[in-house]
């Protein structure tokens, strides 16, 4: 085939964004490959057996000379599938899953409902749907698709055709279950009950425990039953993600702060090479977000306090005044000063610059910025008040400070 190469390019180019692609010639047959294992997970052996015939059967139908297809399964998953010339048999390739939404934990319950997905299936719909690519912008999946579209269809105008699942039949799931022995009976109650104690210890930033839990062996691993593949250790390890998040977020933890953490760790877990890796990340994904709720747990206070908290934490370089963050929180300012102290045992004032200084801390640790640009960065312009203020709480200079840590 005279663009080989050109495909070889394309399919190395998806790989590297992790998502499928596949080169398939009749007689099509039905593989779990295609959909990275979906409906062989969720569907019964009987229905499984149709799909060799029903689901090779959708792209075959759209995989037309000249058109790049768009294909929208019944579980929102994207496919592209494009038909390439020059084969005595037909030949297409099939790009995909991938979604063009973001599938967040509502959205995952939601598509659940819609298709009556069983209760006992969620979990693992959950995990596929969090380890699926996602393309946030269609341009540009469309745009690479029409040029090796184009490249391979010389001469010829490509049109593109958009195919949902309205004419798919109605899926039968799994919902068969062997009974249980005695032993798996146990083992399902100690993971249910470590899964509780962990979920407690976060919520409450509970180090010490957490650390005996991870001595003993006792931070719960999923899906142990069987060996695991990298990609199912990775799904397994997106999940504990997800429930270590849940358990800060009962902690009061402001949203901002486990959606960065949560991001950072599925981002961490997909760039993984080997098991090793995924185990010390077990590890240290159940201390940080214990650690973020020791930090920044406001479980304590009354929802004023909350709201004052959180503003004074994501607007350190606005005005930060009292009479402003009463303003804001539509409080008497008196009221709101009372109350502050009450709660957090500081004044406002007090606090506001307590959370300056410990922002400079940070920049000085993690950045090579001249002092006056960390003191703006931190929401205070005059240079001789920001040393004054920060000498004040470290009892040391900023300048001194940075000499102290690059001695160290």
């Amino acid at each position: 085939m005279p663009y080989t190469n050109t495909l070889h390019f394309a399919q190395k180019l998806l790989r590297e964004l992790q998502i499928k692609s596949h080169v398939i010639t009749e007689p099509f047959n039905w593989s779990p490959i295609y959909d990275c294992g979906l409906r062989k997970g969720i569907l019964p052996q009987s229905t499984i057996a149709q799909l060799s015939v029903s689901w090779p059967r959708r792209f075959t139908n759209v995989a037309k000379e000249n058109i790049l297809s768009r294909v929208t399964d019944e579980y929102h998953c994207e496919y592209i599938c494009l038909r390439l010339p020059d084969n005595p048999c037909l030949t297409i390739l099939l790009v995909g899953p991938f979604t063009y939404e973001k599938m967040t934990e509502s959205r995952i319950i939601e598509i659940c409902n819609e298709l009556h997905i069983p209760g006992n299936l969620t979990s693992f719909v959950q995990r596929y749907y969090q380890t699926l690519p996602f393309v946030s912008d269609e341009r540009w999946v469309k745009g690479m698709s029409r040029l090796l579209a184009e490249t391979m269809w010389k001469n010829k105008k490509i049109h593109f055709a958009v195919y949902g699942s309205d004419q798919l039949l109605k899926p039968v799931y799994n919902v068969d279950h062997p009974s249980p022995t005695p032993n798996t009976l146990h083992r399902l109650e100690l993971q249910y009950a470590n899964e509780a104690l962990l979920m407690n210890a976060v919520s409450n930033g509970d180090l010490i425990t957490i650390d005996q839990m991870l001595e003993g062996g006792n931070i719960f691993t999923p899906d142990q039953k069987n060996p695991l593949s990298l990609r199912d250790k990775k799904n397994s390890l997106i999940s504990f993600n997800t429930l270590c998040r849940k358990a800060a977020e009962k902690g009061h933890i402001h949203p901002a702060y486990l959606e960065e953490t949560f991001e950072k760790n599925v981002y961490e877990i997909e760039q993984a090479t080997e098991s090793r890796e995924l185990q010390r990340m077990r590890r240290r994904i159940v201390r940080e977000y214990c650690l973020l709720v020791q930090s920044h747990s406001l479980k304590n206070y009354t929802q004023p306090i909350r709201q004052a908290i959180n503003y004074i934490s994501f607007h350190l370089t606005d005005d930060l005044s009292l009479s402003t963050i009463a303003k804001l929180l539509m409080l008497n300012s008196s009221y709101l000063s009372t109350l502050f102290k009450k709660e957090t045992g500081f004044t406002l004032t007090y606090y506001v610059n307590l959370k300056r200084v410990e922002h400079a801390i940070f920049l000085l640790n993690t950045t090579i910025f001249p002092i006056q640009d960390i003191a703006v960065l931190c929401g205070i312009k005059d240079l001789n008040y920001f040393t004054k203020t920060f000498k004040k709480y470290q009892k040391i200079t900023p300048s001194d400070y940075r000499e102290m840590i690059k001695g160290k």
